[in-house]
């Protein structure tokens, strides 16, 4: 399969839903301080997939050490590799808890109220982030 340019959006949710494992590498201004993250962690473990991402120190900020894989140096990328890849228990535990943290606190909704709240802009319920239903 060749892809180049974007993918369609149900198409990326399901090819990342059912990869064995997806790299989530930022750019090199996260390594100098910069919070900020590449937007395909979100897509990634929104879409039940699972995700091993670089050493960012927004990535620890964001997510627990349960709900996101991230490798510190490249031994402990190799060994997370491995496990990630034969440990279905492991591989399970972590796609589960990190669909569970972008759905519960990483949402378009979520970042819409993060700004309304930072510019002192009141919600109307038909914007506030909805609990959402992980079955």
């Amino acid at each position: 399969m060749h892809c180049s340019g974007l993918l369609d959006r149900d198409l990326e949710r399901v090819l990342y839903g059912r990869a064995k494992l997806c790299p989530t590498v930022n750019a090199m201004a996260c390594y100098d301080g910069y919070d900020e993250v590449n937007e395909r962690v979100y897509k990634i473990l929104g879409s039940g997939g699972l995700s091993l991402g670089d050493p960012v120190s927004a990535f620890r900020e964001l997510f627990a050490e349960d709900e996101l894989a991230v490798a510190g140096d490249v031994d402990e990328h190799q060994e997370l590799v491995s496990l990630l890849l034969t440990d279905d228990a492991a591989a399970s535990a972590f796609r589960s808890a990190g669909m569970n943290a972008v759905l519960t606190r990483h949402t378009y909704a979520h970042r819409a109220a993060q700004v309304c709240s930072l510019l002192a802009y009141p919600m109307t319920p038909s914007l506030q982030p909805e609990a959402p239903s992980i079955g």
